[in-house]
């Protein structure tokens, strides 16, 4: 006896789309099955003048990877800064090392006029620190978490642990206040 479906009793196509091969034999009577499975020897011919398939992608931990031994990086996660900050930090160098991190916001004028220049400093030191920009207003939770009440706050991390901070512009008698 021969399956019937009725089009009232069959999902969307896009429903049909995303099922796996079993769901679709329920929907399609089996006489159709037969005259869309390739023979063999189709199959064969098929795969043999086929191109052969691209490469994968590269994997995300190596582009993860990249960005842990660059000298400046841009938090973008909790889990950014987890990685790129907190575990970076307890890694000895060129991986890791001391990590200065920089909490500020665009709008934010003594920011935009310090974080060049911590730039600037963590260029000259060769790989010897990090800096960790954090826009507290793309990340709210990392400024809580880290209780920044005034801007810019910066932080320096070793170790895994905060050791050293400061909050507002730097004053002009310190390193970081002078033209680097």
């Amino acid at each position: 006896e021969r399956e019937h479906t009725s089009r009232a009793l069959r999902p969307p196509i896009s429903a049909r789309a995303s099922m796996t091969g079993a769901a679709l034999r329920v929907l399609r009577p089996a006489s159709r099955l037969r005259h869309l499975a390739l023979s063999g020897a189709a199959h064969r011919h098929l795969s043999t003048h086929a191109s052969p398939p691209p490469p994968p992608p590269p994997p995300p931990a190596a582009a993860a990877a990249t960005s842990t031994t660059l000298p400046i990086v841009e938090v973008r996660s909790p889990q950014d800064f987890d990685d790129l900050c907190v575990r970076a930090s307890a890694t000895p160098p060129p991986v890791g090392g001391p990590v200065i991190l920089d909490l500020y916001a665009d709008w934010c004028g003594p920011c935009k006029q310090l974080t060049p220049k911590l730039e600037a400093l963590v260029t000259a030191a060769g790989g010897t620190v990090r800096l960790a920009k954090v826009n507290v207003d793309n990340l709210p939770e990392i400024a809580q978490a880290l209780q920044v009440a005034s801007l810019p706050t910066v932080m320096l991390l070793h170790g895994g642990k905060i050791v050293d901070s400061f909050k507002g512009p730097p004053l002009a008698g310190t390193r970081a206040g002078v033209g680097c």
